[in-house]
């Protein structure tokens, strides 16, 4: 039995260009990611961009900060690029790379059809846990009427 995907992705604006996964040069300390003094330290890397990366939201008029942005796993991927791929989805080009990092340690994922990228140099788009239903705090109308 799988459990339902209950995800959602990081704006257009969090899509990034093809980095590595990590680069020697940045440590994950007290809840945030910090450069060291190493020569080659990069802040370009899938794990620093999604750690760091942020969007605000507005709801109920007040402006929430999501800063709770992580890898994708690799079945997010994989869910992503069969909706994008099926004829009959609404979706369409939401990952148009052909590799993307996954939260699985240093894993590219490879997409059907999609353009560029490597093994090792691979896209970034950031995902995040859906804690509640968020549509109806964030529409300017209500739904239930």
């Amino acid at each position: 039995m799988s459990l339902p995907l209950s995800f959602e992705l990081a704006s257009q604006l969090g899509a990034t260009e093809r980095w590595s996964y990590l680069e020697y040069g940045w440590y994950y300390s007290r809840g945030k990611w910090s450069e060291t003094s190493k020569i080659g330290a990069y802040k370009e890397t899938a794990l620093c961009n999604c750690a760091t990366y942020t969007e605000t939201r507005i709801v109920n008029g007040v402006e929430v900060p999501l800063d709770d942005w992580r890898l994708p796993t690799e079945a997010e991927i994989r869910l992503i690029d069969q909706l994008q791929n099926d004829p009959n989805s609404a979706v369409k080009s939401i990952m148009t790379g052909r590799y993307y990092w996954s939260a699985k340690s240093d894993a590219a994922i490879e997409l059907q059809g999609g353009s560029e990228g490597s093994p090792t140099k691979a896209y970034t788009r950031c995902v995040r846990d859906v804690k509640e239903p968020t549509i109806q705090s964030h529409v300017p109308y209500r739904l239930d009427r």
